[in-house]
């Protein structure tokens, strides 16, 4: 797929340089599908693995992803598989757009208890998602200016570089 041969590159220096947990997803028939995964030098131990299939909306890869679809779309994905992590559908909307308009997700410990992601979708021309990049670490380490800009900015940065690259590839 041309995200991951894009992307591997970016998401090994996205970890290199913050020193987490890195990865690359895809939405493949309503779930997340984790393409990539790369680990800078102070990163933990995550149970994500290429092929690992989630439910979407539990990740900040997935949310970002979600972000960029039609309403509908998402709909008919949460009719399927349900709502895992989330208690109200409005609520998950309401992220969303929020998400679309600063064009970043997060995820606090929804999936993994302690752990804090700030991931970006990856789009294509018709600003449609090809997937979602990510940096995960302990929250201890992702707080304050780190996780609400520096991580933010870097992984906002990798984005635009994979689309970019994807476009003229």
């Amino acid at each position: 797929m041309k995200i991951y041969q894009v992307g591997k590159p970016e998401i090994r220096d996205l970890a290199v340089n913050t020193g987490e947990h890195t990865n690359i997803m895809i939405e493949e028939h309503g779930r997340g599908v984790y393409l990539y995964k790369f680990k800078g030098e102070d990163a933990v131990q995550l149970d994500t693995y290429a092929g690992l299939h989630l439910p979407i909306q539990t990740t900040a890869l997935g949310k970002s992803i979600l972000s960029r679809l039609p309403r509908k779309r998402v709909d008919s994905i949460i009719d399927r598989y349900g709502m895992p992590a989330i208690t109200d559908r409005a609520e998950l909307h309401d992220e969303l757009e929020t998400i679309r308009e600063r064009g970043y997700a997060t995820d606090e410990g929804e999936r993994v208890e302690g752990m804090r992601c700030v991931a970006a979708s990856i789009t294509d021309s018709e600003d449609d998602p090809l997937g979602a990049i990510s940096v995960s670490g302990p929250k201890n380490r992702i707080q304050g200016d780190r996780f609400h800009e520096e991580i933010p900015s870097k992984v906002l940065r990798a984005a635009n570089v994979i689309e970019v690259n994807i476009t003229f590839s």
